[in-house]
């Protein structure tokens, strides 16, 4: 019986000019990741996939301020910075306009938004500590008694769906988590006295329930010449 031979190939001789890399029989080129192709185009934002699957508007609006308000929530009673609610909202909204609303829970989503927002920002929380702020907030409506979520095999079973939903999102987004949030800008046009700053931040914040396809800069001035009456130098 003769050896066997193995030929091992180099990732240069795996390179095809002008293409890419050669892995099996795929062809996979780079990504480039910049500001410019993390903004939705215009086309995606007009006809989303829930809407395509007969969701009204009104109907997906409301659940889109619903899981920001959800992830808003848990990422306080975690305990994150605002960065970390804010990249977890920026993420859910991301997600729902290559997903529907249909197809997948809005609930898990949001939990997976919040799970991978606090490693993004370097704050990272248990997936038992994000299932157990979920439950809470689910459970115990006007009530201040905290009682754990149970171990039992629907705690196992969630763990594993938002692991999976984590997974998902990060397919979903082709890895391409970077986010530009509008707080700094807004730190560096603003002259005005910390109150005002106070107060754009605040609209800010509610801004990213609906803003997608917005640069910062441009949201910052949209905001601050609409709502608050003043024009950015």
């Amino acid at each position: 019986m003769q050896p066997t031979i193995e030929y091992v190939m180099a990732a240069e001789d795996l390179r095809i000019p002008g293409e890419g890399i050669l892995i099996g029989d795929k062809i996979y080129s780079g990504v480039t990741l910049t500001l410019d192709n993390c903004l939705l185009p215009p086309e995606r934002l007009q006809q989303s996939p829930s809407a395509e699957h007969g969701l009204s508007a009104d109907t997906e609006e409301q659940l889109r301020m619903r899981g920001c308000e959800l992830i808003q929530a848990a990422g306080i009673l975690l305990r994150l910075p605002q960065v970390a609610m804010a990249t977890g909202q920026i993420l859910f909204q991301r997600f729902y306009y290559c997903k529907s609303f249909v197809r997948h829970c809005a609930e898990m989503v949001a939990m997976a938004c919040v799970h991978l927002a606090s490693k993004i920002e370097e704050e990272p929380r248990r997936v038992r500590d994000v299932l157990n702020v979920f439950y809470h907030l689910k459970h115990s409506k006007g009530k201040r008694t905290q009682v754990p979520m149970p171990l039992d095999a629907s705690y196992i079973s969630a763990k594993a769906q938002v692991i999976k939903t984590e997974r998902r999102v990060l397919k979903e987004l082709g890895f391409c988590v970077h986010v530009k949030h509008p707080h700094k800008a807004s730190s560096r046009l603003l002259t005005s006295p910390p109150s005002i700053h106070s107060v754009v931040h605040l609209i800010l914040n509610r801004s990213i329930d609906n803003h997608c396809g917005l640069s910062p800069v441009l949201l910052v001035c949209c905001d601050c010449y609409c709502r608050l009456g003043f024009v950015l130098p």
